[in-house]
């Protein structure tokens, strides 16, 4: 190769090394950092985007803040196809500030958060994106020296720790020992998303580090353990005496060996979920240590002699739901999905209750009127339902005459034509309504939500302490006061018209709690 070739050659690396370098890093500007926030401008008519790497059953909040001008903003969050999930304009009636609360993570992938302005509004703003819900209960960075307890399972200096350079070194030794670290500060109430940032952890003989919540005095609280070989466990301490919750077990998401990691706890009532570097790797119901209680850090030791753990802990953030005047904030749009991954982004979203059973699955049936006006076909027969979801992906033939499918909750059978029905119709409209004998008392219709015509719809009927919800695609239609606080379920076929109506009902499920 001649001098001039070898100029050339090096021209050409260094120009595709200078494409790479900017890619990348253009790349990284727009990757979304979780516990961050950014401050941009957005002019009129433009949008703002943000990558954001997900694993399955994350849990993340995004809340967008005006602070010059007079942006409106509006957050979407969508697949990489610019399929919309989810999406908010105000999330509270005294401000124009968004937020999407408790996103959760329908399968691993990249999803894309996008800014835009309503209207011709412009303006700087805030994004910030936070784990778990989008309020912040405590922010513990270890950047100064806290009134620690340290509690040990034996007498003597078998484990010590300190504070430096904004982390918390916490060692133990021995065969078999524990070492605990609380404080009062670290008290959080009942309902919580806490993630705890582990710099690096070793051990000799190997490891066993965790979480501990909902700690109620020296001797009272759960934990959630990772150890050396990419197990984790969950137990409950009561008085000292200690019970297996989940015993030590695998999971694809844990990488043996691996010494850097994020620990994450979403706790709901009885609901205890936990999560490695933001996956879902297990959960359980466990209601014996109730109310608020105290986050703390636990470091174990296996059975050898000379064994040692030593973790070096970086980052503690705890998030609890937004409130807007005094209540949580509305939930207008929802994933549509399985039945395991709604009902986990219902709960999440405090939209209903944690616990429960799914009691029903039908991978398809059907139903067909004939008469004008609305025909129920009754499902788990002489059963009722208090708390319930009904969910079904629905499709019909369409003619000329207008015509629809729902669910029917709170039916009070024995022919008293009490129930409450949520239906999608053939121009594209969905509705509740409140039936009373001979009349609908009680309606909500909506022919504004732009759902397509000529389709198959997604219906979720909520209904809970007297209210029912309806969701069609993913979207809220509305909610109604119901009659009946209970009664039967049901499919509903819906005749404007009398003509030949036929309704399937593909994977329907039905939720209790």
């Amino acid at each position: 190769m001649t001098a001039k070739q070898r100029t050339a050659a090096w021209l050409c690396i260094s120009l595709l090394l200078a494409t790479m370098w900017t890619s990348v890093h253009a790349q990284d500007e727009d990757l979304i950092v979780i516990g961050q926030s950014v401050m941009k401008t957005l002019a009129a008519g433009e949008s703002a985007t943000w990558r954001l790497p997900a694993r399955d059953g994350a849990m993340f909040s995004f809340i967008v803040e005006s602070i010059d001008g007079n942006l409106d903003p509006i957050i979407t969050i969508e697949d990489t196809n610019e399929n919309i999930l989810l999406r908010n304009d105000d999330y509270s009636s005294t401000s124009h500030d968004a937020a999407i609360e408790g996103f959760t993570v329908p399968r691993n992938g990249t999803y894309i958060v996008r800014i835009r302005g309503y209207g011709d509004t412009s303006g700087d703003y805030r994004l910030t994106a936070l784990p778990g819900y989008a309020a912040i209960a405590l922010h513990e960075e270890f950047n100064e020296p806290q009134p620690w307890q340290l509690i040990t399972s034996t007498e003597g200096e078998d484990a010590q720790f300190n504070t430096e350079n904004s982390m918390l070194h916490l060692e133990v030794n021995g065969i078999q020992q524990t070492a605990r670290l609380s404080q009062n500060t670290l008290d959080v109430p009942e309902q919580f998303f806490a993630q705890l940032v582990v710099n690096n952890v070793t051990g000799r003989n190997g490891w066993q580090i965790g979480l501990t919540y909902r700690q109620q005095g020296n001797a009272t609280y759960y934990a959630f353990l990772i150890d050396h070989r990419g197990y984790w466990r969950a137990i409950a301490v009561e008085d000292g005496e200690q019970r297996i919750l989940s015993d030590w077990s695998p999971h694809p998401a844990i990488v043996a060996g691996t010494t850097r990691f994020n620990m994450s706890i979403f706790l709901k009532n009885d609901r205890h979920e936990f999560l490695y570097d933001g996956q879902v790797i297990g959960s359980l119901s466990d209601d014996a240590i109730t109310g608020h209680g105290q986050l703390g850090f636990i470091a174990n030791t296996v059975n050898a002699l000379g064994s040692r753990t030593s973790v070096l802990l970086d980052d503690l953030l705890v998030t609890v739901p937004l409130v807007s005047n005094n209540a949580p904030i509305a939930v207008n749009s929802i994933i549509v999905s399985n039945a395991t991954d709604m009902v986990r982004e219902l709960e999440r979203r405090n939209v209903i209750e944690a616990g429960g059973m799914q009691i029903l699955s039908l991978d398809e049936s059907s139903a067909r009127y004939i008469n004008a006006g609305v025909s129920r076909f009754a499902l788990a027969s002489e059963v009722e339902f208090e708390n319930v979801i009904v969910a079904a992906t629905i499709s019909w033939t369409f003619t000329d005459r207008v015509n629809g499918c729902g669910l029917v909750v709170n039916d009070a059978g024995d022919g008293t034509d009490t129930y409450v029905v949520g239906f999608i119709d053939s121009t594209g409209a969905a509705g509740l309504s409140q039936r009373e004998g001979e009349t609908f008392t009680e309606t909500v219709f909506r022919d504004d939500l732009a759902l397509p015509i000529n389709s198959t719809y997604h219906l979720l009927l909520i209904a809970t302490d007297g209210e029912v919800t309806l969701f069609v695609d993913g979207q809220r239609v509305g909610n109604i006061a119901s009659v009946n606080s209970s009664g039967g379920i049901g499919q509903a076929v819906i005749n404007y018209d009398a003509g030949d109506t036929s309704c399937v009902y593909d994977n329907l499920w039905v939720w209790r709690w």
